[in-house]
């Protein structure tokens, strides 16, 4: 069997399930947490008195990195870069649900606690049994099987049908839940179809990119929407990702399959009990990722947590149970880059956080081809740090070419420094005035100390 290595970009757009056919499976080299690293997964949650939890699930991906619940310490979230995240509510957690920048925990008592940024306010939810989120809208399955939503009530997304549920999980502007009745309802933006449910009887339902799958009665999984493959066999669980999917059999294994991933792919290190579009844990809390382990994809102290003016500090200790794996998608999609795929960079874009400017900035003086430079200016073109500065000076300097992407490049610096990215077509469209504007900023810039 091949063993190859997985490496996560969690903003392309793939869409989760890959075009291609099932092949001879390999396993995915892993990073392990052990037990006493990750806590055990059983510990994780206080005893339940008047009701149980729906599906709760350990571990999620949120905020570029991984978060997960931690018997002795709570919840546990680091990021991918040296740059600054949301630190976690304190106490007892037994669920979690994240996004790119925002994420909610669920302790075992039903209340739902939520951090980060651009995500929706939480509503006043006394006892939820499950909570699913994503930046535009989030919903939770209340205690009596209802489902309160909320957010940006895009195509109807907040508009919850009326009935009673088992489970419910939020995608891109759509919704899917399982009724009593083991039927699915979803609601919600239907570009791709991906909110018409299939007849039949079904014991789990999840959401991701303008898709949805679930597992039937038989415990095959189906899938509808922007992409349908799915891989043989019968299963338990399964959770979409922006770029992959990842399924747990019967029999405790983990398979995937999406981005840069041949077929489907089972990881090592099993049997599990759990999985995520990142990783999946065993019944003693070992947790296994893709990312090979690494000084830059552990939690090697240079985690910052904002203060309560909003300011980040120094760098935090690592726990005393140091390492939890976080995904070094950087590095992929600077691969992204340099094969200059605009179609998936424009998909990854909006996926970019803070935290990753930084390292960004530093991969473009690594690049020596004008080429790649304008494709990795077209990736950030969405933000306006101070950091990229030195970058976007550079960027002005982008000689002509055949290409748009050479305009393009010129285009987005100007607005970088115009502080308005309203500009860009102005400057795209007209050349004569872009030329103009740059010798205007660079004479600026060489009169400025």
């Amino acid at each position: 069997m091949i063993r190859i290595a997985i490496v996560t970009l969690i903003s392309l757009a793939v869409a989760g399930c890959s075009k291609e056919s099932a092949k001879t499976p390999a396993a995915v080299e892993t990073t392990t947490l052990s037990p006493e690293q990750a806590g055990s997964a059983t510990g994780a949650s206080e005893p339940l008195s008047a009701f149980t939890l729906a599906h709760p699930t350990t571990i999620a991906s949120a905020f570029g990195g991984v978060c997960y619940v931690d018997g002795k310490s709570g919840l546990r979230c680091f990021d991918s870069s040296d740059g600054c995240i949301a630190k976690p509510p304190k106490g007892k957690f037994a669920s979690i649900s994240g996004t790119e920048e925002y994420a909610c925990g669920l302790a075992a008592d039903g209340k739902i606690s939520c951090w980060g940024r651009g995500g929706p306010e939480v509503l006043e939810i006394r006892q939820a049994r499950q909570v699913s989120v994503q930046k535009p809208h989030s919903c939770a399955l209340e205690a009596d099987g209802s489902i309160q939503c909320w957010g940006r009530d895009f195509e109807g997304s907040l508009e919850v049908p009326e009935g009673k549920f088992t489970q419910v999980a939020v995608g891109h502007h759509h919704t899917c839940a399982l009724r009593e009745d083991k039927s699915i309802a979803c609601w919600g933006w239907n570009t791709s179809k991906q909110t018409a449910a299939p007849a039949g009887e079904y014991v789990f339902v999840t959401s991701g990119l303008q898709r949805s799958c679930a597992i039937d009665a038989e415990g095959k999984i189906v899938c509808w929407g922007d992409n349908t493959d799915s891989p043989p066999g019968t299963f338990t669980q399964v959770a979409l990702g922006s770029s992959r999917t990842c399924a747990l059999r019967s029999d405790g294994e983990a398979v995937c399959w999406g981005y840069r991933i041949e077929g489907f792919a089972t990881m090592s290190g099993g049997p599990f009990v759990e999985v995520s579009e990142e990783c999946a844990r065993t019944a003693t809390g070992t947790i296994e990722c893709f990312a090979p382990g690494s000084a830059n994809n552990v939690d090697d102290g240079s985690s910052r947590y904002p203060d309560a003016s909003g300011s980040c500090g120094p760098p935090t200790a690592p726990p005393d149970e140091a390492v939890v794996v976080r995904r070094p998608w950087i590095d992929d999609a600077m691969k992204l880059v340099r094969a200059n795929d605009f179609e998936a960079i424009e998909s990854a874009r909006d996926h970019v956080t803070k935290a990753d400017i930084p390292a960004f900035v530093e991969e473009y003086f690594k690049l020596t081809e004008w080429e790649d430079k304008t494709s990795l200016v077209d990736l950030l073109q969405d933000h306006h740090e101070a950091a990229m500065d030195p970058m976007m000076r550079d960027a002005l300097a982008v000689p002509d070419c055949e290409y748009d992407s050479c305009w393009a490049t010129r285009a987005v610096a100007l607005s970088y420094f115009d502080g308005d990215f309203d500009k860009f077509m102005a400057y795209f469209s007209d050349h004569k005035l872009a030329k103009q504007r740059i010798e205007e900023r660079l004479a600026e810039f060489k009169g400025s100390p």
